[in-house]
């Protein structure tokens, strides 16, 4: 019987597919096909024990992770609230603050969910609706 996967395996599952497989898809246009791939693996790998919706999420963490890993600014965590957004760099030290709504006046550029939802059409997974 398959056992569930803990919520670290299967982010850990993510990476290993986007680092496998990221050369394949260097232009930026190409990201959300290389998503999409990465959260059809997660799904397969956890025989669908978990949600489409969680695969999801996961592979978007993941993909921001590897995308952005080589950079030396960091989300403040402690500093930001609901409405600032703090970015630091672990080098410097230097810090910068980013208004949400500063930061959602740049979201329409950043819509990796909407070409997902744009480049799939709907497709049902199990009981619930997933935009792929």
């Amino acid at each position: 019987m398959m056992q569930i996967k803990k919520p670290s395996e299967i982010y850990t599952i993510a990476i290993n597919f986007l680092d496998d497989h990221q050369a394949s898809y260097l232009s930026a246009a190409d990201e959300h096909l290389l998503v999409k791939r990465c959260i059809q693996h997660v799904l397969e790998a956890c025989s669908y024990y978990c949600s489409a919706k969680y695969a999801r999420d996961t592979t978007l963490q993941a993909f921001s992770e590897v995308k952005s890993r080589h950079l030396d600014e960091i989300i403040n965590v402690a500093h930001s609230t609901s409405h600032a957004l703090f970015v630091r760099n672990a080098i410097t030290g230097h810090e910068w603050v980013i208004p949400i709504a500063d930061l959602i006046a740049q979201l329409p550029q950043f819509d990796l969910i909407g070409q997902l939802e744009r480049t799939g059409g709907e497709r049902l997974i199990g009981n619930e609706h997933f935009f792929c």
